[in-house]
């Protein structure tokens, strides 16, 4: 029988984040979770991280480090499952009115970010051959997003990253996915203060067939589902979750 899982999540208080790290808590009952975001060298953010969570000491460790080594380092460059749930800023600009510095830098946060950090740390997951590799990207990817450039190019970038890894490392046993959500209640992307508002709720949800928002443990079971071992066989997949929009 394998040792309980390392698992690392990154930008945990952001986008999937929580919800992931409650539902792989659940799902890796003998797990050891590493929960990385610069929010965390705050106690307060700490504090309010686990609020809800039904999670002991021991298994869960906060790293507050942005720097990608040092990500690294804090988990001894070994983990057997890593979640890069990254999230930046949409911003909405006409194509021909983004500038370079902007759009490298959405690259950066969404794409090169994980990229770098995925290296770190895919040689030990190559020795033992065997490890799970979960990018959270985005559907619109899939679509297109007019006026959001650098977003929909970013995440589609890392949606092909993620297809290239998994057939690169699929002879060491080691399964890579992505999930790309949209129209999930998250406070990234579309926070509490639209959601409220019934007129832009509409606006907002008239394109999803199944016509509403998804809540943030939906995909976070999904991704909890690929980080276990009943998703052995499953990789290379680059899985729209959008209600049906993509």
């Amino acid at each position: 029988m394998p040792p309980p899982a390392r698992v690392l999540v990154t930008h945990a208080t952001e986008f999937l984040g929580k919800a992931t790290t409650s539902a792989l808590l659940q799902s890796l009952p003998a797990s050891k979770l590493f929960c990385q975001d610069a929010r965390f060298a705050d106690e307060g953010e700490r504090s309010a991280f686990v609020d809800g969570l039904d999670v002991s000491e021991d298994r869960l460790e906060f790293i507050s480090h942005q720097d990608v080594g040092k990500i690294a380092e804090a988990v001894q460059f070994d983990v057997d499952i890593l979640v890069n749930n990254t999230a930046y800023p949409a911003v909405r600009r006409k194509f021909h009115d983004i500038p370079r510095e902007e759009f490298v830098q959405t690259l950066d946060a969404l794409t090169v970010f994980p990229f770098e950090l995925t290296a770190k740390l895919l040689p030990a997951m190559r020795e033992r051959k065997r490890g799970k590799v979960i990018f959270v990207t985005s559907a619109t990817a899939f679509h297109g997003l007019p006026n959001y450039a650098s977003y929909a190019i970013a995440r589609g970038a890392t949606n092909a990253m993620a297809l290239t890894l998994a057939k690169e490392v699929g002879p060491d046993n080691i399964c890579v996915n992505a999930v790309c959500p949209n129209f999930v209640e998250s406070e990234t992307y579309f926070p509490k203060r639209l959601r409220d508002d019934p007129k832009i709720l509409a606006k907002i949800t008239k394109p999803i067939p199944l016509g509403r928002l998804a809540k943030p443990h939906e995909p976070a079971d999904l991704i909890a589902f690929l980080a276990s071992s009943k998703a052995d066989y499953i990789t290379g997949q680059i899985m729209p979750f959008a209600g049906g929009w993509a």
